[in-house]
């Protein structure tokens, strides 16, 4: 924790690594002297942690010996537990994985037989205790590096049922390991372990830095963040950066935003512009703002369209800024999924969350061209438009352009703002982008319209222009 601590106040770790060097003795002496391998386990495992729980870098592991200590005992419980076993398999897949990762003593049979034992895992799993799933959830997560991410969504479904379960009676070990494989870290309950035991003591105070440090490495980058902008000069999208984000815009203003900040840092990537720092910092921020009004307002519509458009929209930021929203997203698209009168578009638009999944492109086509009445209609062909043949291509923009007609004829500003989202990502193709600016200037006229939705098309069309420039050609879409 100290190693932790020194990292991010940027002090000198040589008096620490001093000091923890002098605990191997100790270590060395009570691994060796067991005469017992089960009896020698817990120390091992707090070896492990000794040595790879102290910093990142080879420095902080300390010697190489110490590492084949660890390597050596790891062994021996594979060994014990091949000929006798009597030792759990929780604790002979820990040492064998270790030993697994040394490469010098497992081959690939022994790769086979942890992806067998996690597997049997499942069988039973509906049978097994609370402290069981846990533990071997924690296999399967500290073994994908070796086997992969096979049954996935099986262990997913597993984690989610840990996620609210009663952690009161769960013993000291079980409590932690749980907080790791739920990835929750209540404080109340660490506060309230801590009062009767040391390790939970070092465990609460640990959680309280890491928060303390989150929260103020939050804070300076949300300084230097300000600092930095006061010195930007940007020519595309100075104009927007000032906007300030809230769950009460509309889905299309929150998604416009999402495209200009996304496409904006692509162009600074592409350029190897000397802001791209900056603009990396500003994405983030403006994306975790995003995130959260799209999670507030999602509490708040009734509209299943629009709930499936914030899903969408999460899915996408959640993989970007590495939030939370990315599960939140899957597992409400699981629960829509249940709803009965679901449309044609609607299904497909949930079964498509994350990844878009389909064979019969075609028959999608058709089908939806000729119930293509509204916005979403139109989004959902357009996430497969990469995919099809230039004739439907043709169709689908026809289409796309009768109703941008109709909207804009009506003055209907709900469905303008979300058929200029499909604009700005059909700015893309060179080919199209002359015939899309025409029609977008159109809709500048019309009352109503926030600032992002006016300048996201004129936006897109800019930095489209100029990666063409830099590139020749642009793969990636927003």
């Amino acid at each position: 924790m100290l190693c932790n601590l020194y990292d991010d106040l940027n002090i000198d770790r040589t008096e620490v690594r001093r000091n923890m060097d002098k605990l191997y003795p100790q270590f060395s002496r009570r691994v060796y002297g067991k005469s017992n391998i089960q009896q020698s386990l817990p120390l091992i495992k707090a070896l492990y942690r000794y040595i790879y729980n102290r910093g990142v870098d080879s420095k902080d592991r300390g010697p190489a010996n110490r590492r084949n200590t660890l390597t050596e005992m790891c062994c021996k419980v594979v060994k014990a537990y091949n000929e006798n076993p009597i030792i759990s398999s929780y604790d002979f897949l820990f040492a064998l994985s270790y030993a697994t990762r040394t490469r010098d003593y497992i081959g690939p049979e022994d790769y086979q037989e942890i992806k067998d034992i996690i597997d049997s895992y499942l069988k039973d799993i509906d049978s097994v205790s609370i402290e069981d799933k846990i533990l071997r959830l924690k296999v399967y997560d500290d073994s994908t590096c070796l086997i992969g991410p096979d049954n996935w969504d099986k262990w997913e479904d597993i984690r989610n049922s840990l996620l609210n379960i009663d952690v009161r009676n769960l013993d000291d070990d079980i409590f932690v390991v749980w907080t790791e494989v739920a990835r929750l870290t209540p404080i109340k309950e660490l506060k309230r372990r801590s009062l009767h035991s040391n390790r939970m003591q070092v465990e609460y105070l640990q959680t309280l830095v890491s928060s303390e440090f989150e929260k103020e490495r939050k804070s300076a980058a949300k300084r230097k963040l300000i600092r930095d902008l006061k010195t930007l000069n940007d020519d595309i999208i100075g104009d927007i950066i000032p906007i300030g984000i809230d769950a009460d815009m509309s889905v299309a203003t929150l998604h416009a935003l999402e495209t200009i900040f996304y496409l904006r840092l692509q162009l600074a990537q592409v350029g190897w512009e000397d802001n791209e720092s900056i603009y990396n910092g500003l994405c983030r921020d403006r994306f975790e703002q995003l995130a959260k009004a799209l999670r507030k307002k999602y509490d708040t519509t009734s509209s299943i369209n629009e709930k499936i458009e914030i899903l969408e929209r999460l899915a996408s930021l959640g993989m970007t800024i590495d939030r939370d929203d990315f599960s939140f997203a899957l597992d409400d698209a699981e629960n829509l999924k249940g709803l009965s009168n679901l449309t044609y578009a609607q299904k497909l638009r949930l079964n498509w969350l994350p990844d878009i999944n389909s064979e019969n492109e075609s028959e999608i086509v058709a089908k939806l061209l000729s119930e293509a009445n509204t916005s979403f209609e139109m989004a959902t062909l357009a996430l497969i438009f990469d995919f099809i043949t230039a004739e439907e291509r043709e169709a689908v923009l026809d289409r796309y352009f009768d109703l941008f007609d109709a909207a804009l004829t009506v003055g209907n500003v709900a469905e303008l703002g979300k058929l200029l989202t499909l604009a700005a990502y059909w700015n893309i193709d060179p080919t199209i982008r002359p015939r899309l600016t025409e029609a977008v200037t159109k809709a500048q006229a019309v009352d109503g319209l926030t600032l992002p939705e006016r300048r996201l098309n004129p936006i897109a069309a800019e930095i489209y222009t100029r990666i063409d420039n830099i590139t020749g050609k642009y793969e990636g879409v927003a």
